[in-house]
């Protein structure tokens, strides 16, 4: 990593960081390049810069170090998007997360921004074990990072010719986020991305990798049924609780789940073995750990790992 680029009289010092990118945004994937990174944000150069909105939260895992251990994710806000020579967006940091450890995320923010102290909280991720370590950045910087041939200007006219078409995120647009499920999780629309494996792919393969959820499902099993609540969902488990259905451990059943859409729910229908079976905190409730061995996706094949993406997406991002 170079000394910080002199000329740039910025909040932060910039330093030329020039590594590929795996950058996510509602829980695709998109492959990016950075090309200069400070303590305040990042300059991300993709010439898909439209599929990362201005306001949207953009989590970044630098490609060489996604396949090693636990991928570090770093969170940022698109403060600018800009076209013309140098397209990309203009991110501003808000924290890094990762499920690994406290030593390894300390090590990793030492190195990148060469922060003197780096204080770590712990939060819960999921499940016992499932804990993740994560990093606030306490500065807001008022300048995002834009590309580094650029000087800011002195004028508003000299801002239209220098920026060409780039646009300033307004302050105002970024409380408050929705967390609505988008139309890709059905469709399957994918961003240009490599065939490679990304971090979130290998972080949902684990089996503790269970996002927080609340939805509805239907439950079956030999002549009973009943309804319950998901409060966790993975790829290869979920957990649910239930007043009028209880089922003992080693035992089947079936749970159709609605996943919430714009035109009302999509349904899947997982098969799954009851690991486990508790009491839970309230008068008659039992919590189930089930282990899904089938899933029937009802003509939307893909739509569980691209829900299962999107909610770990936004697990991560909200931790």
């Amino acid at each position: 990593m170079s000394d910080p680029i002199s000329e740039n009289r910025r909040e932060h010092p910039r330093w030329r960081l020039e590594r590929e990118l795996f950058c996510y945004v509602d829980g695709r994937r998109l492959d990016a390049r950075c090309e200069n990174i400070s303590e305040g944000g990042l300059f991300v150069r993709t010439r898909d810069r439209l599929a990362l909105p201005l306001g949207a939260t953009v989590g970044l895992v630098f490609r060489r170090e996604a396949g090693y251990g636990h991928p570090i994710f770093l969170f940022g806000r698109v403060m600018r998007r800009q076209a013309g020579a140098t397209p990309g967006v203009g991110l501003e940091w808000e924290k890094a997360v990762t499920d690994g450890s406290s030593e390894q995320l300390t090590d990793f923010m030492k190195t990148l921004f060469r922060l003197p102290f780096i204080d770590i909280a712990e939060e819960s991720g999921g499940p016992p074990g499932a804990e993740r370590y994560v990093y606030r950045f306490s500065t807001r910087s008022t300048d995002p990072v834009l590309p580094l041939k650029y000087q800011k200007p002195s004028g508003p006219d000299q801002m239209v010719n220098r920026l060409d078409d780039a646009e300033p995120m307004p302050r105002s647009r970024m409380a408050g986020d929705t967390l609505e499920v988008p139309a890709h999780v059905f469709t399957g629309e994918e961003l240009p991305h490599s065939s490679e494996s990304g971090a979130i792919s290998r972080m949902i393969q684990r089996k503790k990798s269970l996002s927080p959820v609340s939805l509805y499902a239907d439950l079956t099993a030999d002549n009973m049924d009943g309804k319950g609540r998901v409060v966790r969902l993975g790829l290869d488990g979920l957990i649910i609780r239930t007043s009028d259905f209880s089922m003992d451990s080693s035992t089947y059943l079936s749970a159709r789940i609605g996943i919430p859409c714009e035109t009302g729910y999509r349904n899947i229908v997982c098969k799954c073995l009851v690991e486990k079976a508790t009491d839970g905190l309230k008068a008659n409730e039992r919590v189930m750990d089930l282990k899904i061995t089938e899933v029937d996706e009802c003509g939307s094949p893909g739509v569980l790992a691209r829900y299962v993406k999107w909610l770990h997406f936004h697990s991560l991002a909200r931790t």
